[in-house]
C-alpha cells in the first residue's frame, strides 16, 4: 500500500493517467508494449521523470509521441505480432532493438514434433555498456503462437554474446 512517504506517491492520479497515455501511444503508434513489471516500473519512471523535467508540457500526447520515437527501434521493419498484444522485449528497463522475426515453417516432422510449427520467433538485442567503455550485446527471444487465441509471447532469459570485460565473471562466458 502506497502512502505519502512512498516514492512515486500520486494522490491526484496524474502519474497513473500519464502512464496510461504512454501505454496507449506505445501500442497504437509503435506497436509496442512497455515490458514486464520490473521493466515497466523503470521505464515508466524514467519517462514520467523526463516529462516532469520538461515542465509537464500542455500537449502531453504530442510530448509522449515525440519522447517515445527513439525508444522502440527496429533494425529494419517493426515486428508484426501474431498474439493478442505486443510483447516488446526489455532489458534493465530499456526497450531492446527489434532485429527480426521468423515463423517456424515449413510444416514437417521436425517443426511438428520437436518445435512449434507456425509459432513466430522474435529476436531483440541491446548493448550493455560498462564503465570502462566496453560493451556486450544481450539478445532475447519472444515466442508467440497464432494457434492460442489471446496468448502473448514468452520471453527468454537474456543470452550474452561476447567476452566480458576483465574482472567480470558471467556463467557460461568461458
Amino acid at each position: 500500500m502506497m502512502d505519502i512517504n512512498t516514492p512515486g506517491y500520486d494522490p491526484s492520479g496524474e502519474a497513473s493517467k500519464f502512464r496510461g497515455s504512454v501505454l496507449i501511444a506505445a501500442m497504437k503508434i509503435y506497436n509496442a508494449s512497455c515490458g514486464c513489471q520490473n521493466d515497466y516500473d523503470k521505464f515508466m519512471g524514467r519517462i514520467w521523470s523526463d516529462y516532469q523535467k520538461a515542465g509537464k508540457p500542455r500537449s502531453k500526447n504530442r510530448w509522449i509521441r515525440e519522447r517515445l520515437k527513439d525508444e522502440f527501434r527496429s533494425v529494419d521493419q517493426p515486428p508484426v505480432w501474431v498474439g493478442a498484444e505486443p510483447n516488446w522485449a526489455f532489458h534493465n528497463g530499456q526497450p531492446m532493438v527489434f532485429i527480426h522475426q521468423t515463423p517456424l515453417i515449413p510444416k514437417n516432422e521436425t517443426t511438428e514434433s520437436m518445435l512449434g510449427y507456425g509459432d513466430v520467433i522474435y529476436l531483440f538485442g541491446a548493448r550493455v555498456l560498462y564503465n570502462d567503455g566496453s560493451y556486450r550485446v544481450v539478445y532475447k527471444l519472444i515466442e508467440e503462437s497464432p494457434d492460442i487465441p489471446g496468448a502473448t509471447g514468452v520471453q527468454s532469459n537474456p543470452v550474452w554474446i561476447g567476452k566480458p570485460p576483465s574482472g567480470i565473471n558471467v556463467a557460461g562466458s568461458g
